[in-house]
């Protein structure tokens, strides 16, 4: 499995493997990410370039951490006798921008708080797109995406571990 975490203006990759004792890492690299590529528009073509993939490694598939700073990132409170999904409607229409409707993923995550909690993470649609197209020109199942915050680098420095 190739990972890929995107951190200011570095891409990080690392080619694994699965073996009895755990994950084996093929190789590490540290490459840097063109500001230009900010919107992924082929983005593995540049990538890839300084990243050959071991011959070691059969697997096509790929996870990719993108930095916080290119999704949105907010949360509301809800009222438990209301139905969630009646509730993320009514947010969509009342709450979020109708640009940010239609332009943006969205999804919606309750946190185990006594808030009632749902934090909701919005990626642009352009740029989701961009990262699906160059993943399948290069031949790559996309079986992650996710941000930075919830990278286990990100939660170490948060639990001080």
């Amino acid at each position: 499995m190739l990972s890929l975490a995107q951190s200011s203006d570095y891409l990080f990759c690392l080619e694994w493997t699965p073996s009895d004792t755990g994950p084996k890492v093929l190789q590490y690299k540290k490459i840097k990410f063109n500001p230009s590529q900010k919107s992924y528009k082929n983005f593995l073509d540049t990538s890839l370039i300084d990243f050959k993939k071991s011959s070691i490694n059969p697997s096509n598939s790929i996870s990719l951490s993108i930095h916080i700073d290119n999704v949105l990132l907010t949360s509301f409170n809800y009222d438990l006798n209301i139905d969630l999904e009646d509730y993320t409607k009514w947010y969509e229409n009342n709450v979020l921008n109708p640009y940010v409707v239609e332009n943006f993923d969205i999804y919606y995550y309750p946190l185990n708080n006594k808030e009632n909690s749902i934090m909701v993470v919005c990626i642009n649609k352009k740029l989701k797109a961009n990262i699906i197209a160059s993943c399948k020109k290069h031949k790559y199942d996309l079986v992650h995406l996710t941000f930075d915050i919830f990278s286990a680098g990100i939660a170490a420095k948060v639990y001080r571990k």
